[in-house]
């Protein structure tokens, strides 16, 4: 993974062992460019430990949440493959997962996206893009089942405004361009960032449904306006 990439080449830097006077001097002599030497020179006096430090620590962060994410979803594919539970059991299981799990309308569309074969088909996976793994799913786009058009239009019309924003977001997020641009086509070339904005490569912090999303003021606002005696608990 290009997390991994830029993990590794922090390390270098961070982790390297102090150069001893006599080895510098020796590098020095043998160095037959004068050019070279000083890009070299100038390039190392423009390492910021402190700033290389807090990327490493956030992008360590963000991984940890990945994993953390994944663990979860092989426990509830380890679930469902071994339990019998029935089509209604199962469409409670999902209902109380995206109502206890916050999960917002977006989130919804962008799952849909993941799981479907009719999107899948129509979608080309990205995982390594420096851009929005989303942009080959923008404009959202509908499909039939059963005579029945999905996803739902308060999806569709939520999706749309998220493709709108990324889009924008895209083209004023001048710290992602200069990444993009400092990466260029060559997958091997690794720009190594001093500040991790958010999207880069994809991940992006989760935002919990808030009380105005379409979600909750379309589907779960009877259960979030249930009062609950506590008191007869």
């Amino acid at each position: 993974a290009r997390s991994a990439l830029v993990l590794e080449e922090i390390s270098k830097i961070l982790d390297a062992p102090p150069v001893d006077d006599a080895d510098e001097e020796a590098e020095a002599e043998a160095e037959a460019d004068e050019s070279k030497e000083e890009d070299a020179a100038s390039e190392e006096s423009n390492i910021d430990p402190a700033a290389y430090s807090m990327t490493r620590n956030e992008l360590r962060r963000k991984e940890a949440a990945i994993q953390k994410g994944l663990r979860w979803a092989a426990s509830a594919k380890l679930l469902f493959t071994f339990s019998n539970q029935s089509d209604d059991n199962l469409r409670r299981l999902a209902i109380g997962t995206l109502y206890y799990g916050r999960v917002n309308t977006v989130q919804v569309w962008q799952i849909l996206q993941s799981i479907l074969p009719e999107y899948k088909d129509s979608t080309t996976e990205e995982s390594e893009t420096c851009g929005s793994p989303w942009a080959s799913s923008c404009p959202p786009k509908t499909i039939s089942r059963n005579g029945v058009d999905y996803p739902p239009s308060f999806v569709l019309e939520a999706a749309t405004a998220f493709c709108d924003e990324e889009a924008a977001l895209s083209s004023s997020n001048s710290e992602m361009q200069e990444l993009c641009a400092s990466e260029g086509s060559d997958s091997s070339t690794v720009a190594i960032p001093t500040s991790m904005p958010d999207g880069y490569y994809g991940y992006t912090v989760p935002v919990p449904r808030s009380p105005e999303d379409p979600l909750s003021t379309l589907l779960f606002a009877p259960l979030d306006n249930l009062t609950v005696d506590t008191a007869e608990l």
